[in-house]
């Protein structure tokens, strides 16, 4: 190969070298500058957990309660727990991103509106999704912007046969069903955490009988220092005492959430039977000649 056969070469190697780089830029400026598909941070989403709060930017709370994908229906339903003011309701834009890295667009359906419980359903939803994104829109500051995101991907929601269609009431039972499994849940936690303070104090009870008992044999100098070490086992057991009395208020209190949603399940509960009947009662009809 003569100099001008090298030149030639390492020449063309250039050229492929930069256009290499070129395509590599141009690609990841339209991935992730021109997609219209808000990403944090990196080309996979981080799934919104279950039961997290979500401070919005209007100063609200939102808490995804369920997330479900039905793919014989083509179809999702995100259930939000949501504090805020009907006066002021939320909107929901959806955004699919499919393997190949697009984007697609979605219609939201409202299934109910209330002022702790959001349900919606989103219909025809791509086979070829794999990332959804879910953008809360809210009054803030007098103007309607968006106050939060939430995040969905095929690991982190619930797969479903089918999803079925419920009334108002029968939602509202589920979620005061799930409330009172999250109450009885804290209650459990609050009595696992006083049955620990109380073996705890039953130490420190004991300990202090043993310093006392070798007070005998001390000094009096020595003496002093266990007195402080009595003492603080004795502040110690004041403070156990303290969380135990705290935690026993809000076990009475989670106690109380119990009844009024026992309560709920059993008026709506109700008023769900007697709509049923009432659809499907059929008025006689009379035929006088």
């Amino acid at each position: 190969m003569n100099l001008k056969s090298v030149k030639a070469s390492i020449h063309r190697n250039k050229n492929i070298g930069l256009y290499i780089t070129l395509f590599s830029f141009t690609f990841v400026y339209i991935f992730f500058f021109m997609s219209p598909f808000v990403m944090p941070g990196s080309s996979k989403v981080n799934a919104t957990p279950l039961f997290s709060d979500i401070t919005c930017q209007d100063g609200n709370t939102i808490r995804l309660i369920r997330s479900e994908y039905s793919e014989s229906q083509s179809k999702m339903q995100y259930e939000f727990d949501i504090k805020s003011d009907l006066l002021r309701p939320y909107d929901f834009k959806i955004k699919f991103r499919t393997r190949t890295g697009s984007v697609q667009e979605a219609n939201v359906n409202k299934v109910i509106e209330e002022a702790d419980i959001y349900i919606i359903d989103i219909d025809n939803v791509i086979k070829k999704w794999t990332e959804i994104q879910i953008e809360i829109i809210g009054m803030n500051n007098d103007n309607m912007s968006t106050v939060a995101y939430l995040y969905s991907d095929r690991n982190s929601i619930t797969l479903k046969d089918t999803i079925d269609d419920k009334s108002a009431n029968e939602y509202k039972i589920d979620k005061a069903n799930l409330n009172i499994d999250e109450y009885t849940n804290a209650i459990n936690n609050l009595n696992a955490d006083n049955d620990t303070k109380w073996y705890e104090i039953g130490l420190l009870r004991n300990l202090n009988e043993q310093l006392e008992n070798r007070k005998r044999h001390e000094t009096s100098g020595e003496q002093s220092i266990t007195d402080n070490s009595i003492k603080s086992n004795i502040n110690s057991i004041s403070n156990y005492y303290s969380n135990i009395v705290k935690n026993e208020n809000e076990i009475k209190e989670y106690e109380q959430k119990i009844a009024k949603a026992s309560e709920l399940i059993k008026e709506l509960s109700q008023w769900h039977h007697v709509t049923k009947r009432l659809l499907n009662f059929t008025p006689a009809v009379f035929f006088y000649f």
